[in-house]
């Protein structure tokens, strides 16, 4: 703004009543591009499985066009999400309160471990003392975003779209198998950002690389074989490598193993046989 009317007109102090003027300003709150995600210390990134979590509040929405057995005509699922590898947990609500909140980080802390960070907005399920104690308790420390910048907390943002989709196009449904339904798609579906599915990366299983795995076995089979079929001392062939079909295929005569070192190309070890080193 300074830069804008500098040149055309002055006004005394006009730094000071610029500041003031958009520090009050609702608008300018909603649209200023913030970078909150420039702190190291609030990165929606994380080294490790389980140190920092994402948290929302999806809702209120409207559950009379499922099967359910609710009191009320308003639902709320809660999401939990590490951060490294996108695994999430939904938990449905027809009614939420920042106890429900903390029980159900109880129940993450539980299945998992605690984590070192929590983000969330600013909502009053978030924001109240009986979370601040109960973090405080647990030793996680609790990040809350800044107001109207919904991208500081981009991941479970962008979590809610998922939903939101999910629960449209299973109307008519009970709601709590929607709900697990929707968990279940988030962990068992192929994920860019991580580059396997959050399911693969939390449990070591890579469910979209079956056939590396299989080889991977495979190969270790392979080399356990060859040292329990193959020892120092042992009388051995040598293969000739690239033998047409008229030559012979090894050796007119067998050599020793003297030292089987480690692993050589492909699935063959480098063995020393009378002096020289060879793959067998």
């Amino acid at each position: 703004m300074y830069y804008n009317i500098k040149n055309y007109i002055y006004i005394k102090n006009i730094v000071a009543e610029i500041r003031e003027t958009i520090e009050t300003c609702t608008t300018w709150a909603r649209v200023k591009i913030h970078n909150y995600k420039n702190n190291k210390r609030n990165k929606i990134a994380a080294n490790k499985k389980f140190e920092r979590i994402s948290t929302d509040i999806y809702g209120p929405f409207n559950i009379r066009d499922f099967k359910n057995d609710c009191v009320k005509e308003m639902g709320h699922i809660l999401s939990i999400t590490d951060i490294y590898t996108r695994y999430t947990r939904l938990y449905f609500f027809e009614r939420i309160t920042s106890n429900d909140v903390i029980q159900s980080l109880e129940s993450w802390i539980a299945e998992f471990c605690p984590p070192s960070y929590v983000i969330s907005d600013n909502g009053k399920q978030y924001d109240n003392k009986n979370m601040s104690e109960f973090l405080k308790t647990e030793m996680i420390e609790q990040i809350l975003v800044p107001e109207y910048t919904p991208s500081s907390n981009g991941i479970s943002e962008r979590l809610n779209k998922t939903i939101s989709f999910t629960l449209t196009i299973n109307k008519g449904k009970p709601i709590r198998e929607v709900v697990s339904r929707t968990e279940e798609v988030i962990n068992m579906n192929y994920n860019r950002s991580i580059g396997t599915s959050p399911a693969a990366l939390c449990t070591g299983n890579d469910f979209y690389d079956i056939l590396s795995t299989y080889k991977e076995r495979t190969s270790k089979q392979k080399q356990e074989t060859f040292l329990i079929n193959h020892k120092v001392g042992d009388w051995v062939y040598k293969r000739v490598f690239n033998a047409n079909k008229l030559e012979l295929q090894y050796e007119p005569f067998s050599r020793q193993i003297l030292e089987i070192g480690q692993k050589g190309f492909g699935l063959n070890y480098q063995t020393t046989m009378d002096g020289r080193m060879s793959r067998t």
